[in-house]
C-alpha cells in the first residue's frame, strides 16, 4: 500500500477530522502530488471518473451540481458543438467533450489565468486535446473588449468581471458568443454559462447566433440576480429581457425558481 493510500485508511478509520488525519494532511497531499502530480489523481465527479491535479480536489467535491452534470450528460449528442461559458476547472468541459466525440467541439472561456492553467493540464491529463476541447483564457461578454476582473483566492469559482465602477486585479480579454461563432463557421449546439452575475451581457453578445439559430441552440445558465443590479439589471426585468431576446426561463429542476441565487435555468424559445 502507497503513503496516499495508508493516510486515506488511516483517515477513514480515525475520522478526517481527527488530530492524527490533520497531522498526516500536509504528508498526504505532498504524497498524491508526487504519485499524481503529472498524470492526474483519478477522481469521481458525480460518478464520473476525470485526472485531476491532486492540490484541486477540495474544489470539486464528489458530488457538485448533480442535477445538472446529469442532464449534459444525457442530453449533449455525438458531434454537438459546446461553449462552456465560465469553464473554471474544466469539468463540464471534459463531459461535454466526451459526450460529443471525436466530432464534437468544445470551447472553454475561462478569464481567470490560475483558473486556466488548471484547465489545461486537466484537459491534457484527460486526453480531450485539441480540437476536441480548445481553451481560452478570456472572458465571455456583450462586445470584444478590455475589462477587469476581479478574483478570490480562497473561493476562486467566485472570479467575476468587475461591475462598473469596481476595481479588479488583472485587465482580461473579453470576447462574443457572436464573434467567436463567426470566427469558427457555426453556432454552438450549446451554451452552459457561469459568469456570476454577467449572464445578460453574454447574451446580448449573442443576439446574432440566437436570431439566426433560433429554436436549435440548447442553453443552460446559472443564474446569479443578487449580481445583476451591479450590472445595470435588476432581477424584476429579467422576464422582459429575456423575451427581448426570444427566450424564457425554466428551472432544471422542477418546483425552482429558474431566477434563484445560484440556480440552473434552461433558457427555451418562446413560441
Amino acid at each position: 500500500m502507497n503513503v496516499p493510500e495508508t493516510v486515506a485508511v488511516l483517515g477513514n478509520r480515525v475520522g478526517r477530522g481527527s488530530a492524527l488525519t490533520r497531522i498526516l494532511r500536509p504528508a498526504y497531499g505532498r504524497a498524491l502530488e508526487t504519485v499524481y502530480g503529472r498524470r492526474g489523481l483519478p477522481w469521481t465527479i458525480n460518478g464520473e471518473t476525470f485526472r485531476i491535479i491532486p492540490g484541486l480536489r477540495h474544489l470539486l467535491p464528489p458530488v457538485n451540481e448533480a442535477p445538472l452534470f446529469r442532464f449534459l450528460s444525457e442530453e449533449i449528442q455525438q458531434g454537438d458543438v459546446v461553449f462552456d461559458v465560465g469553464a473554471f476547472l474544466g469539468t463540464y468541459a471534459m463531459l461535454a467533450a466526451r459526450r460529443s466525440g471525436e466530432s464534437g467541439r468544445v470551447v472553454a472561456f475561462e478569464p481567470s489565468t490560475n483558473s486556466f492553467r488548471a484547465l489545461e493540464r486537466h484537459v491534457a491529463m484527460n486526453e480531450l486535446h485539441a480540437p476536441r476541447i480548445v481553451a481560452r483564457c478570456t472572458a465571455v461578454g456583450a462586445r470584444s473588449e478590455r475589462r477587469s476582473l476581479m478574483t478570490f483566492d480562497d473561493e476562486p469559482y467566485r472570479n467575476m468581471i468587475a461591475p462598473p465602477g469596481s476595481e479588479g486585479s488583472d485587465a482580461v480579454n473579453v470576447v462574443s458568443i457572436d464573434d467567436v461563432a463567426a470566427d469558427n463557421g457555426r453556432p454552438p449546439d450549446w451554451i452552459r454559462m457561469d459568469v456570476q452575475g454577467l449572464e445578460f451581457d453574454v447574451l446580448a453578445g449573442a443576439a446574432a447566433v440566437l436570431r439566426e439559430s433560433a429554436g436549435r441552440i440548447r442553453i443552460v445558465a446559472e443564474m446569479h440576480p443578487d449580481q445583476w443590479p451591479d450590472y445595470g439589471v435588476q432581477p424584476s426585468e429579467a422576464v422582459e429581457r429575456l423575451a427581448a431576446l426570444g427566450l424564457r426561463a425554466r428551472p432544471l429542476e422542477a418546483g425552482r425558481d429558474p431566477f434563484e441565487q445560484s440556480s440552473h435555468a434552461i433558457l427555451e424559445w418562446l413560441r
